[in-house]
């Protein structure tokens, strides 16, 4: 009997020091100019359920995933400050966010 109330026991309450689900987030995200109106942007992503699906703007000519990790491209114009934004969603939630940077033209 001491077996049963043991594994009844178990299945009760967490065990002590489990880790807790950690909220979705973005760990960082940032994009620069690669010349000629064209830019790559590069994202990782952690937390929430682990199955990221991710959303770019501006639209995008290629994209590169692992996991939460994100790579992509997609055209600036030369010479001016442009802006992306990435959002993340999990099936349960999402977070966005946006950067600015310098979009050069090289020669």
């Amino acid at each position: 009997m001491g077996a049963i109330a043991a594994a009844g026991l178990l299945g009760a309450a967490p065990a002590p020091g489990a880790a807790a689900t950690t909220p979705l987030s973005i760990d960082y995200f940032y994009c620069i100019s690669l010349g000629h109106g064209r830019m790559e942007c590069q994202a990782q992503a952690s937390g929430g359920t682990g199955s990221y699906t991710f959303s770019f703007t501006p639209s995008t000519f290629y994209v590169s995933q692992s996991g939460g990790y994100v790579d992509w491209g997609s055209y600036c114009n030369p010479y001016r400050v442009s802006s992306a934004t990435v959002t993340v969603n999990d099936g349960t939630s999402s977070v966005t966010q946006s950067t600015s940077f310098y979009c050069g033209d090289a020669v």
